[in-house]
This record gives C-alpha cells, structure tokens and sequence, in this order.
C-alpha cells in the first residue's frame, strides 16, 4: 500500500524500524518513542506516528 501511495524506499524503511521499535520490541512505550526520536532520521511520516501514539488518549494496544 506504500508504494502505491508513493512513498520511496528509504520512508517505508525508515517506517518498519518505527512499528518494530513500538510493537515488537520489548520496550516500554515510552522508551521506544525515545528510540525513534533518537535513531531515525526525522521525516514528516515519522513525526506524524510520534504525534499521533504521544496524543492518544485511550492508549496503544501493544503485545504483552
């Protein structure tokens, strides 16, 4: 769906580290947000995930 929507590579790349951090790592949500901000480069589609996961008021479903 990425590709047909246009994003290069590098951005769906750079997005599978982002879902990988937050739910199949086994870090606190808090420490992968941290992990992101810190490893990836920044880009409008990453920023766009830390926003909308930081703003969520009924929270995240990640695996236990």
């Amino acid at each position: 769906g990425l590709r047909r929507r246009g994003f290069t590579p590098e951005t769906m790349h750079q997005i599978k580290k982002a879902y990988r951090f937050l739910f199949q790592s086994k870090l606190l949500l808090k420490e992968a947000l941290q992990k992101i901000e810190d490893e990836l480069p920044p880009s409008p589609e990453i920023q766009y995930i830390l926003t909308f996961i930081k703003s969520c008021e009924r929270g995240v479903i990640r695996k236990t």
